[in-house]
């Protein structure tokens, strides 16, 4: 018998592709939800690279990046659910706008809900962009990756998933009707199919989740004069807490606990709440920083 785990983190987009692409092909499967602040001995094993989720093991042998774990999905179980198409071209371009996706929608579109003034419209216009092409990809068509539902669709998933419980909690609207007539109705298909709606957390608890985020780390800035920015990056989003007269600022620190060190030594006061072990400094060109990372919103993991 076959067994299959998935290591995730519970809002993770891209964990739920993974979790959407089992339920497609009609997998058994046992589920682990990870602390992202304090990540199981299992869960670095499995992924001693890049140290986080979703992970998927498979009979013991472990497949990192969620991308490459839908495509090992859908080769393993070809018999149920096809995804990607079994011709080159078409296959090469649905990764092709799958990378896309993640390396430049994804960033962009939450960038958009964490960042204000000029940083945010800034963001939104880069958003709306990227969004116009993914508009143009549907071109009437039912799913992104054609009349039936596809690895692209999976790729893009976070954006059906994520957009109204985001939209509610800011008061921000990126994807409207008149805008991006084809992506709102691919949303409305895509949160129809029953393995995507029956999967947790639903809407109404992510908006719930969402909107408890939110006024925790609205709490969080308020603490500490020195948050300076919400960055994006294959971690997730990072909440930035700025230390320019940190003690050692000319050193390179190589690891998590030497930062910890200089965080706890220095002088700065009153110090910012320390949420989580994952703590790195960075020897920036325009001045040092500390950074403290903490989940927030939604976690934005590959």
């Amino acid at each position: 018998m076959e067994k299959v785990k998935l290591f995730a983190t519970w809002s993770s987009p891209f964990a739920k592709r993974v979790v959407w692409a089992l339920k497609l092909k009609g997998m058994e499967y046992e589920i682990v939800y990870e602390d992202r602040t304090n990540l199981s001995p299992q869960l670095l094993m499995y992924n001693p690279v890049y140290k986080k989720a979703p992970v998927l093991v498979h009979n013991e042998v472990p497949i990192c990046d969620s991308l490459v774990i839908l495509e090992y999905i859908d080769e393993i179980w070809k018999d149920a659910t096809p995804f990607l198409p079994r011709d080159p071209l078409p296959k090469a371009n649905e990764r092709f706008w799958a990378k896309f996706g993640d390396e430049q929608v994804l960033p962009a579109f939450y960038g958009c809900y964490k960042k204000q003034g000029k940083d945010q419209e800034e963001a939104k216009e880069t958003t709306l962009a990227h969004l116009k092409r993914v508009e143009q990809l549907l071109n009437e068509k039912k799913f992104l990756s054609g009349e039936s539902f596809g690895f692209l669709d999976l790729a893009f998933g976070w954006l059906a998933d994520s957009s109204h419980p985001l939209e509610v909690v800011t008061g921000l609207k990126l994807l409207d009707e008149d805008s991006f007539p084809n992506l709102c109705i691919w949303r409305d298909n895509f949160l129809k199919i029953p393995a995507i709606n029956e999967s947790w957390p639903d809407q109404e608890t992510l908006t719930i989740k969402l909107q408890k985020s939110k006024g925790s780390n609205e709490n969080n800035r308020n603490e500490t004069s020195s948050f300076a920015e919400a960055n994006i990056g294959d971690e997730g989003f990072t909440l930035c807490y700025h230390f320019p007269n940190l003690p050692g600022n000319k050193q390179v620190l190589s690891s998590s606990d030497q930062a910890a060190r200089v965080y706890k030594n220095s002088s700065f006061s009153p110090p910012p709440p320390l949420r989580s072990t994952s703590i790195f400094y960075h020897n920036a060109t325009s001045f040092p920083r500390v950074s403290i990372q903490q989940q927030t919103l939604i976690d934005s993991q590959p």
